[in-house]
């Protein structure tokens, strides 16, 4: 993760994922990614309106 203030009262955050996989690639990485993305967007209280 990483987080990139973008204002006084705002963070950007941008999360990558990898996983080491065998031969069945099974995208654990861009799932946990997608996961904490995901989870990071409902869960934070909406930006300002200003």
């Amino acid at each position: 993760m990483t987080l990139t203030g973008t204002g006084p009262e705002a963070t950007a955050v941008r999360v990558r994922g990898a996983a080491k996989e065998g031969l069945i690639r099974q995208r654990a990485g861009e799932k946990t990614a997608h996961q904490v993305a995901d989870l990071l967007a409902h869960r934070l209280p909406p930006p300002p309106t200003h």
